[in-house]
C-alpha cells in the first residue's frame, strides 16, 4: 500500500508540473536561459526512492515470510546468481510452476529492482535532476531516467508487476494447499464483477471451472 500511494502521488505530482511548465505558468524562456519557478527535482528523488524501498521491501520481506510460512521458501531468489541457480533448481522438482514463474520474474523484472535499491544503499546513487528544454517556444520537462527507463514508467511498470506478483504467488500458495476436490480458477478480465473485481474464484477440480 505505501509502494502504491507514493506512485500515485508520483504521478499526480508530475502532470501537475509538467503541465504548468508546458502552459507557461512557471517555466519561461528569456534571453536565452529557462526560468523555472518550481524545483520539482528534489521531491521527485525522495518520492522515487521512498517508492524504490517501499516495493523492494514488500517483495523482499513480506513475500519471502508468506512463502516461509506458506512451504513456499522463496529465500533464494534474493540471493547472488549462484546460490538462486541452486534454490531454483532444488524448487523445479517439486515445483516447476512455481520455479518456471520465478525465473521470470527475476529475469524480466524483479532483479531491476532490487539493485536500483542496492544502487541507492550502497552506490549513493540519486535520481537524476529534471532536464529543461525549449521546443517551438515553449519550455517542456523531461523525465529523468532509472536505468534507461522515464521514471514514471519505471515506477509504473514495477508497482504492475510487483501488484501481480502478490497476487499470484498468494493464490499459488493457497491452491497447493486446498482439501482434495477443490482448486481455484481464474476469471477473465470481461468476467469480472465492476463492483467486486476479483481476479481468482474457488471452484471444483472435477466438473468446475479451468484450474
Amino acid at each position: 500500500m505505501a509502494a502504491r500511494t507514493t506512485a500515485k502521488e508520483i504521478n499526480q505530482k508530475w502532470e501537475v508540473h509538467s503541465g504548468k511548465v508546458a502552459g507557461g505558468e512557471m517555466a519561461r524562456f528569456e534571453r536565452g536561459n529557462i526560468h523555472v519557478d518550481e524545483d520539482l527535482s528534489r521531491d521527485l528523488r525522495r518520492d522515487v526512492e521512498s517508492f524504490v524501498y517501499s516495493a523492494a521491501r514488500a517483495f523482499k520481506e513480506g513475500m519471502k515470510a508468506l512463502g516461509r510460512e506458506m512451504g513456499k521458501d522463496i529465500g533464494f531468489m534474493f540471493q547472488k546468481q549462484a546460490t538462486y541457480e541452486r534454490g531454483l533448481q532444488a524448487l523445479h522438482v517439486i515445483d516447476f510452476a512455481l520455479a518456471d514463474y520465478l525465473r521470470e520474474t527475476r529475469t524480466s523484472w524483479s532483479q531491476r529492482l532490487v539493485q536500483t535499491r542496492n544502487a541507492i544503499d550502497h552506490e549513493g546513487w540519486t535520481l537524476p535532476r529534471i532536464v529543461y528544454k525549449v521546443r517551438n517556444g515553449r519550455v517542456e520537462a523531461s523525465q529523468p531516467l532509472i536505468d534507461g527507463q522515464p521514471a514514471l514508467e519505471f515506477v509504473d511498470f514495477m508497482l504492475d508487476r510487483l501488484s501481480c506478483f502478490v497476487e499470484d504467488f498468494t493464490a499459488h500458495c493457497l491452491q497447493c494447499r486446498m482439501p482434495p476436490g477443490v482448486t481455484i480458477t481464474e476469471l477473465p478480465i470481461a468476467g469480472r464483477p465492476t463492483e467486486s473485481p476479483e481476479r481468482f474464484r474457488l471452484t471444483l477440480r472435477r466438473g468446475g471451472l479451468p484450474e
